[in-house]
């Protein structure tokens, strides 16, 4: 087979086909079986098991080459990127997703499918149709694990496949949860909302709570002066951040896996924002400022003041701490909308002292002298 590309891609010989890399994607013919598998994030190919099992006897974990220092060596740690962020279609297929790496860090054991009545207990596929990871061979039924009214369809990383990782099941059904809170009680966990009289208790979910999960075994669910103190100060990572607003989104498998503390990804929603911690230091301390001078969050975002709020704060004060967000509108509104969120008055603030803006008393009108009468004009004399 062949493997790598540009001009240090070595040959292997096998026999389970031809093994090509051209432009980012591989494909594996045979005579019996073509599957295709695009490397990279996106990989939308199935390759079917007893492919699958024949082309692991014959290519190891290994980074697709780029050049002279980048040749096609055996590399036994998938974790490591390649220097384009490509990886070849086994290092692809091993390395672990954002939700395969949400899970083993909650160490909560395994979560497999029911035993069913009848047919076979895991799915068919090798890939996960969802994080596009690898099943094992002990994945869920598609069916079983994704309700049918998902909206997360053209989210999948594999649509093709009819089966999904126990990870993906895991962190997006609320028995996980509870499977989870029940193995680390010490970490203060809730398994269910606060009961309401006359309604049924509902059982918590990954979906309602923010998360940090840091390697090998660390979980938290961060509140908003946490997320201040992590977004400026990160873990060593690996570490995966996922921030919600409203808490009824699947976000954890679309998220992605920091490898860096200057720069790194936060999932904010459906976005994947990049935090660079001195830049958000810098957005933080100029949002706070207009927001402790009795400004709203929502006015400091979208830059329309109340009249009234800009004539108690002073115009002078206000341009002064309004200048440098006039960039940031500009310049980066993702990270001032994950601002927005986070930010927080302290519990001892107090209204900035109020600028009068009575309208002055008018000056005292001069005294207006009285009109002299002018004298009359000469009268013509009379010829008679």
């Amino acid at each position: 087979m062949r493997a790598g590309s540009g001009p240090c891609g070595r040959v292997r010989t096998g026999s389970c086909g031809r093994l090509a890399h051209a432009r980012g994607e591989w494909s594996l013919e045979s005579k019996d079986a073509k599957a295709a598998i695009r490397s990279g994030p996106c990989a939308r190919g199935v390759v079917q098991n007893e492919v699958f099992n024949a082309l692991r006897q014959y290519v190891w974990p290994m980074r697709a080459g780029s050049g002279p220092d980048y040749s096609d060596t055996e590399d036994p740690r998938p974790s490591l990127a390649h220097a384009r962020g490509e990886w070849s279609a086994y290092a692809e297929i091993e390395m672990l997703t954002a939700s395969q790496f949400a899970w083993s860090c909650c160490a909560a054991g395994d979560y497999p499918p029911p035993v069913p009545r009848k047919g076979p207990r895991y799915g068919p596929d090798p890939i996960c149709c969802l994080c596009g990871g690898d099943t094992a061979g002990i994945g869920w039924h598609r069916k079983d694990g994704i309700a049918p009214t998902s909206t997360d369809m053209p989210s999948m990383r594999c649509y093709a496949s009819q089966t999904i990782c126990q990870p993906c099941v895991a962190t997006m059904q609320s028995a996980a949860w509870a499977q989870y809170v029940a193995a680390h009680p010490e970490r203060g966990l809730k398994a269910h909302f606060d009961q309401k009289e006359g309604k049924a208790q509902r059982q918590w979910n990954f979906l309602h709570s923010h998360h940090l999960f840091s390697a090998p075994d660390r979980h938290e669910c961060p509140d908003r002066a946490r997320w201040r103190e992590i977004l400026a100060n990160p873990p060593d990572p690996p570490f995966l951040a996922v921030l919600t607003t409203m808490g009824k989104k699947q976000l954890i498998f679309k998220s992605r896996i920091a490898y860096g503390r200057d720069c790194f990804p936060l999932q904010f929603e459906d976005e994947s924002i990049l935090i660079r911690p001195p830049e958000f230091q810098a957005l933080l301390e100029d949002f706070m400022r207009l927001y402790l001078l009795g400004f709203s969050k929502d006015a400091i975002v979208s830059g329309a003041y109340n009249n009234k709020a800009l004539l108690d704060c002073g115009i002078a004060r206000w341009r002064e701490a309004e200048q440098p967000m006039i960039e940031w509108r500009k310049r980066n509104p993702q990270l001032l909308a994950v601002c927005h969120y986070i930010a927080q008055r302290p519990a001892d603030w107090e209204l900035p002292t109020r600028v009068d803006y009575a309208p002055a008393a008018a000056p005292a009108a001069a005294p207006v002298a009285a009109p002299v009468a002018a004298p009359p004009p000469p009268r013509q004399p009379s010829l008679f």
